[in-house]
C-alpha cells in the first residue's frame, strides 16, 4: 500500500473536502450517524462562500446558528446546484504579513496596531525599509 492509501484507510470518516464535494458536485448523500464529529459548519460555509453562485446560500447557512449538523447538511444539499466548481481558497498575502511582522518588531506594537500602521504607511517606502532591514540581517544600528 502507498502512503496515500494508508492515510485513507486510517480515516474513520469523510474529510471536509469530501463533504464540500458531495454538497457541491456529486449527488450522493454521505451524511450519516458516524460522521457527526467530522462535519464543521463554519468551514463548509466558508468553502461555499468562495464561489459567486453559492455565497448567498453560505451566508444563509451562517445565519442559522441553531441548526444541527444534519439539518445544516440537508439545507445545503437541497439548495446548492450540483455542478463542478473550480477555485482557490482565499489566503492571506505572505508579503503583507512579513511587512506587518516587521512593523511589530520595529515599533514594538501589537498585531492590531501593526495592521493599522500597515494601512497608514506608504507601501513603497515600507517595502524599501523592509528590504534594507533584511539585507542587514535583521540587526538595527
Amino acid at each position: 500500500m502507498t502512503k496515500r492509501t494508508e492515510k485513507k484507510a486510517k480515516r474513520k470518516g469523510p474529510t471536509l473536502f469530501d463533504f464540500v464535494d458531495d454538497l457541491g458536485h456529486s449527488k450522493k448523500y454521505i451524511y450519516n450517524d458516524g460522521v457527526e464529529g467530522h462535519y464543521k459548519q463554519f468551514i463548509i460555509n466558508r468553502a461555499f462562500g468562495q464561489y459567486p453562485d453559492t455565497v448567498l446560500i453560505a451566508n444563509e447557512g451562517n445565519k442559522m446558528q441553531g441548526l444541527t449538523n444534519e439539518m445544516h447538511y440537508d439545507f445545503l444539499f437541497n439548495t446548492i446546484e450540483k455542478r463542478k466548481r473550480y477555485g482557490k481558497w482565499a489566503r492571506r498575502n505572505n508579503e503583507s504579513q512579513d511587512l506587518i511582522d516587521y512593523i511589530k518588531h520595529k515599533y514594538t506594537v501589537s498585531e492590531e496596531v501593526a495592521e493599522f500602521y500597515f494601512k497608514c504607511f506608504d507601501q513603497k517606502q515600507l517595502k524599501e525599509e523592509y528590504n534594507e532591514f533584511n539585507r542587514k540581517g535583521g540587526k538595527e544600528k
